[in-house]
């Protein structure tokens, strides 16, 4: 996973908690106390920043240094994302869901049993988990309802550019978009691995998969940026998508 605040703020994480801190002109390791593998990261800013991982692991940067905290669960997470710094979701294994509210952790029920891979939204009343056999479910505020993703396919991200509905990419180039009463698929990607995606909160949307591909969507049109030269590249995440940061295998950035 990669996030960060601006060009000078980066953070990445990955296997057997490993974190590197990217300050404009070098990569940095920082030790996050943990040894399980990291997932998924997010912050509310610089000073507010949630890793989760495999074994319920979850830490936390202030902005200098990492602490660990109990999640409560020993299940793998994969996701997190929020709206700020007291609306927080973490996702992961057995359908799990966590929610922070600035003061504690709780579970939620989502409706579905396996794993979720990731949580993303458009408002804290508008959220949305994918994860194994093509399993989605909605957030309106107030409950989790799962919904038609019409594949079985595994889905490993799901996001969404403003005015548009939102899409999920996954296993052997799935593609998904929101439909009015279920999901519609499609394949793309001459059918590779898909799994993270970021946007400009725009009109582009980028996404990363198996043997180092990164492609751009601006509506219509697909651009392949890369293919083939590198390993799988899992995470990425950009401030306004002139410079892009992507993660992957083999601790490639």
């Amino acid at each position: 996973g990669v996030w960060g605040a601006d060009n000078n703020h980066v953070l990445a994480v990955g296997d057997d908690g490993i974190c590197y801190q990217y300050d404009g002109q070098q990569w940095l390791g920082r030790p996050t106390y943990t040894s399980s593998n990291l997932n998924g990261i997010w912050g509310s800013d610089w000073t507010d920043v949630y890793a989760v991982g495999n074994n319920g692991a979850l830490v936390h940067f202030d902005g200098v240094s990492w602490s660990t905290f109990d999640s409560g669960t020993d299940v793998n997470l994969f996701g997190c994302w929020g709206t700020g710094p007291d609306n927080i979701y973490v996702c992961g294994g057995l359908g799990t869901m966590l929610h922070f509210d600035g003061q504690q952790w709780e579970s939620q029920e989502t409706g579905v049993t396996q794993a979720l891979d990731s949580v993303w939204g458009f408002h804290a009343d508008d959220i949305y988990a994918v994860g194994v056999s093509g399993q989605i479910t909605h957030f309106d505020g107030e409950t989790w309802t799962p919904e038609n993703s019409g594949t079985t396919e595994r889905l490993w991200s799901v996001r969404g550019l403003p005015g548009h509905p939102p899409v999920a990419i996954g296993a052997n180039g799935i593609f998904l978009t929101r439909g009015e009463d279920d999901w519609n698929p499609q394949v793309i990607a001459e059918g590779r691995l898909m799994y993270g995606m970021w946007d400009d909160h725009d009109n582009t949307l980028l996404m990363t998969g198996y043997n180092g591909l990164l492609q751009r969507m601006t509506d219509p049109a697909w651009q392949v940026l890369n293919v083939g030269h590198t390993h799988w590249i899992k995470g990425v995440w950009s401030p306004t998508c002139e410079r892009v940061y992507a993660v992957g295998k083999d601790g490639v950035v």
